[in-house]
């Protein structure tokens, strides 16, 4: 979900754990239009069946497939990747290392878009953002991280989805 709200009051928030909240931080404009663009290329690559394979390859950390947790959602991929919340993530300390393009927390449905390194990326490689998403959404349905390093994970999307 792009939220193209303005003020911190209008903004979804964030379960931050703990019994916490916090506003979400829209992102600005030429980021927003660049994961447009992202989130539609990744919701084509999901429409092919070997690409939704991907959903099979992990399990949560209660030993379910990503795919029961997105059949319980009663969505399909590419309806799934477009119901999550994608925020600024200018707060995160990941996202001030250059090589950081997108964070998610498993089984949350907010990804962090670290606008910078993505709106550059976004322009030289959108085959590689696409499959970047399909990674986030992933962690959205539940996967954990190291193991599987991210790099793995990413491997995995563009050897199922293409680039």
């Amino acid at each position: 979900r792009l939220d193209h709200l303005t003020a911190d009051a209008d903004l979804p928030r964030a379960d931050i754990g703990g019994g916490g909240v916090r506003p979400l931080r829209a992102l600005d404009l030429p980021v927003r239009l660049s994961l447009d663009r992202a989130i539609a290329h990744a919701t084509k690559k999901l429409e092919n069946p070997r690409c939704r394979e991907v959903f099979s390859d992990y399990r949560d950390r209660m030993g379910r497939t990503l795919l029961e947790n997105l059949e319980a959602s009663g969505l399909d991929g590419p309806a799934h990747l477009r119901t999550l919340t994608f925020a600024d993530g200018w707060l995160r300390s990941d996202c001030r290392l250059p090589s950081v393009l997108a964070l998610a927390t498993p089984g949350r449905a907010v990804i962090y878009i670290c606008g910078p390194q993505f709106l550059q990326r976004q322009r030289i490689d959108p085959g590689f953002m696409a499959a970047l998403l399909i990674h986030e959404q992933l962690h959205a349905l539940g996967l954990g991280e190291n193991p599987p390093h991210s790099q793995e994970i990413t491997a995995k999307v563009i050897s199922r989805c293409g680039r």
